[in-house]
Order: C-alpha cells, then structure tokens, then sequence
C-alpha cells in the first residue's frame, strides 16, 4: 500500500463519485445529523458522557485491529 504523498498526481487528486458512493455519503450525513440532533436534545452532563463513551469505545475497537 502506498500512502497519498507517494502517489504520482500527489497533490492532484481525481476521483469518480459513483452514484452508490453518493448515496453513501448522504445516508451517513443524514443519520449524522439525526444523531447530532439526539445530543442536543439531551442535558450537558448525559451529552458529555455519551461524547466520552463514543471516543472511549471507538479507541478500543481501533485498537483491536491492530
């Protein structure tokens, strides 16, 4: 695997947005959104703490991979 800074049209990058892929990214965006939405609904303390265990269990997850 090559990383972005050692490919030949570094910085130039080209890329074809399919119309999965951009379904994709609207599905993510909305249910982003609705989520965003979710934390604003509820009080500072219980949104901090969701923040934290979000972060704490994706730290986790990425972890394991490696």
């Amino acid at each position: 695997m090559t990383y972005n800074w050692q490919q030949n049209d570094w910085p130039n990058f080209q890329y074809n947005l399919s119309p999965e892929t951009e379904d994709s990214i609207i599905s993510f965006s909305e249910e982003t959104a609705l989520i965003t939405g979710m934390l604003k609904a509820i009080p500072d303390k219980t949104r901090a703490d969701s923040i934290i265990y979000v972060m704490v269990t994706e730290a986790m997850k990425t972890s394991e991979i490696e």
